[in-house]
């Protein structure tokens, strides 16, 4: 699996290279974006990005907590975000633990689900 990895890796810096960060990071954190809605079909990029979360966990991990958490924006039901400030309080990922303390703080506030702001 190791070489695996470090394939997908290397095709996808490559295919990569040259694209913003906040573009890949579109890749990483939304499944469907390189998808063509009317066919289904997906761009290189998104395959790759899409194969490199299922084989590193760390990628994939992220993937979940970022998908997750928009489905709790999307949602109408409160209780989802208190599921996922649960699923997501002992992370060790530094970036997500601070958006999950920003979060927090906001929540426990009294602040509706639509009234926080990320950033």
């Amino acid at each position: 699996m190791g070489a695996d990895v470090e394939r997908l890796k290397k095709m996808l810096l490559d295919k990569l290279a040259g694209m913003s960060p906040g573009t890949i990071a579109l890749y990483v954190t939304n499944p469907e974006y390189g998808v063509d809605k009317r066919t289904g079909e997906m761009s290189s990029t998104a395959r790759l990005v899409g194969e490199l979360a299922k084989a590193c966990p760390l990628i994939g991990y992220l993937r979940n907590a970022a998908t997750s958490f928009k489905k709790v924006l999307g949602g109408n039901d409160d209780r989802f975000l208190d599921v996922w400030m649960d699923k997501y309080k002992h992370t060790q990922q530094e970036e997500l633990a601070s958006f999950w303390e920003r979060v927090v703080r906001r929540h426990r506030r009294g602040k509706e689900r639509h009234q926080i702001q990320l950033y």
